[in-house]
């Protein structure tokens, strides 16, 4: 018995092509996905973060993990641990210049001297070439503890 052969070899040719297209190896798309750069900012860490910002550029961050101004201090409502968005009731928000009326030890950004939250999600298309730096919202760090994991996402 002789069994025809074109449409074995059609099926062969179909399964060929579609492993072909489904790998991921060859999809356009995962190649060019942009990724995200990761930081990590101890919260001892007097020094700040800088990111370099084209015009027309998408930055998105998103920050995880924790920190803590003193954990063994007695600012009842200062000395907490906080994610990257900060104590906004701390009484250095107002009392404390160098707090800047932002969040107590909230992650925050500045552009030309100018400084806003970051926090935990951030998004925004900048204008014009610049340098994004971040920095927590602190003065004193040799008794800080914990850290932010920073993911800067460039569109």
């Amino acid at each position: 018995m002789k069994r025809p052969i074109l449409p074995f070899l059609c099926l062969i040719t179909v399964l060929i092509i579609g492993f072909i297209s489904c790998s991921d190896s060859s999809s356009p798309s995962s190649s060019n996905k942009p990724k995200p750069t990761v930081y990590e900012l101890l919260a001892t860490d007097e020094g700040d973060i800088t990111i370099a910002i084209k015009a027309g550029q998408i930055i998105e961050i998103t920050t995880t993990d924790s920190v803590n101004s003193n954990p063994d201090g007695l600012v009842v409502d200062c000395d907490l641990w906080t994610d990257a968005d900060g104590i906004p009731d701390c009484q250095y928000v107002t009392s404390e210049p160098n707090c800047r009326n932002l969040p107590f030890m909230a992650l925050i950004g500045t552009l030309d001297s100018d400084y806003f939250l970051v926090g935990t999600s951030y998004c925004d298309t900048f204008t014009t070439d610049d340098t994004l730096t971040l920095c927590i919202n602190d003065w004193v760090f040799y008794d800080n503890d914990g850290k932010f994991t920073i993911s800067v996402l460039k569109k």
